[in-house]
Order: structure tokens, then sequence, then C-alpha cells
């Protein structure tokens, strides 16, 4: 267990994070009274731990120097009676000795209020199942999902203005640069064992393997500069999802310059 200060130390470990990564948070204890208590895991070793923000109710108490402290405890044997051990480790050089025994004693008894504190009828099972989980340092592949999750989110905002526009070529050239930049060096590329996935409001229709004809479907919305009222029938022109389009004579598919709706290529009026 961990004993933490209150703002001034958590600006300094976010200040210092470039050097060493911020904690994982799990979850946080609710209506406790000692400060903001958390479920954390280190970012470095994985260790878990039970991490207080003395923020609480109890002023009586800062630790005002650094150190760790390890408490040992060992049930009897036929040879050697029960034990429990105490260690001190990377104590503040300039502390004197009655301030390290002074923030000794009150770690324990804070200590003891957290366990107290977290491990209720309600809470005990999750406390423990987070105390005792093994260790799990965060290894490449947390960073390379993380990474994966914001390119999804700039490849789906890129996708939805492409679409409105009717520039899929754009959309596609992204993902293929995207995909080169993500993919580590001298990795094999993966053998495909199903069709890639299409994106809603883009239709291949199979031509040939290597050339695959396509469709863009008409989107939701009006086009920037389209037509949305008094649509012409005598200039072939239908409302179709609130705007004005022009059926040409070309059958589906469309290609990338005409948009089809039900089976027919359509152009938008007034563009």
């Amino acid at each position: 267990m961990s004993l933490r200060g209150g703002g001034s130390s958590t600006k300094a470990s976010r200040a210092g994070s470039r050097e060493r990564p911020l904690d994982i948070i799990i979850r946080r204890y609710r209506r406790i009274l000692l400060g903001r208590l958390y479920q954390v895991r280190d970012a470095k070793t994985g260790a878990t731990s039970l991490d207080l923000h003395a923020t609480g109710r109890r002023p009586d108490f800062h630790p005002d120097v650094d150190m760790d402290m390890v408490v040992s405890a060992r049930a009897a044997t036929e040879g050697a009676p029960s034990s429990l051990r105490v260690r001190l480790a990377n104590v503040s050089e300039d502390a004197s000795d009655a301030d390290v025994a002074r923030v000794a004693e009150g770690a324990l008894s804070i200590a003891k209020a957290m366990v107290q504190s977290t491990c209720t009828r309600s809470e005990l099972a999750a406390t423990m199942a987070h105390l005792r989980a093994p260790a799990r340092p965060r290894g490449p592949i947390l960073r390379s999902r993380r990474h994966w999750r914001r390119a999804r989110r700039v490849l789906a905002r890129v996708w939805t203005n492409t679409l409105k526009s009717g520039y899929v070529s754009v959309v596609l050239a992204g993902a293929a640069i995207l995909g080169s930049i993500m993919m580590p060096s001298g990795a094999l590329e993966p053998t495909p064992t199903r069709p890639p996935h299409v994106p809603i409001g883009l239709v291949l229709a199979a031509s040939t393997p290597d050339a695959p004809e396509m469709s863009i479907e008409v989107p939701k919305r009006p086009l920037k500069g389209q037509k949305t009222k008094d649509c012409d029938p005598d200039a072939s022109e239908r409302l179709i999802n609130g705007a004005c389009w022009v059926e040409t004579s070309k059958q589906a598919p469309c290609g990338d310059k005409q948009f089809e709706h039900k089976g027919k290529c359509y152009r938008a009026a007034g563009m």
C-alpha cells in the first residue's frame, strides 16, 4: 500500500509523466472519509496497490517525509513462531529519526483505516481480487491498441466528411497511407481470411478482382450547394433524402462520379 499527499504531489506526478508513466487507475472507492482512495496498477511493473490521496477529513496526518515501508507477516511453523517484519527503504536523507518514526506510525494507522474501509462485506471480494492479482506490466500491445483507437476515430471523421463531398478516393488513399505508417518495419502482411470490410455508403460491384467497380449511395443529407426544393420534373429531377437529384442514363454500378439509388445513377441538381 502507498500513501500519497494531496494536490501538490498529483501535479508533480503529472509534470514528470514524460519521464515516468502515470499509474493506471482501476477504480475509485466512494464514500471514503480518508480522501480519494483508488485501486491502482503500477504503469511500469504492473503491481497492484491501494493508493490514498489524503484530502479527506483527517488533517491530523500528512506525511512530510518520503519513504517506502514494507510490512511482512509470517505464520508460525513447527520450528519457528509467527513473526512480523517492518522494513524501510528509500528514506529521505535529510529526514530526522523522529520524523521518520512519526511518519511510519501514522502511515501504519492510515493503512489500517484503508484496509477497514475497503474490506467491508460488500467490497471484500473486489478488494482482494485486485490486491492478489498478478503483476501485468504494460506491454507494446496496449500502446498499439491505443494508437489503433485513435486511428479509427480519425478515419471515421475523414470518411464522414469525404462521403458528403463524394471524394471516395481520398479515403482509400488515406487508409493506405495510415496502414503503411502503422505497420511495423519488417512485419509480414497477414493473409486475409475473409473479404475486406466495406464502409457503409460504398457498394462494390464485382467485375474483376483486380479492378472492382464501385457505386456511392445517395447521401442522407444534401451536398453543399445542391438544390433542395422546387425540383423540376421536366428536367428529370427527383427529391431524394431532402435534395434534388437528376437521373442519368448510366446503370449501376455508377463509379465515383455519380451516386446510386435503388439501382439507378443520379447526379446532384444545381451543382
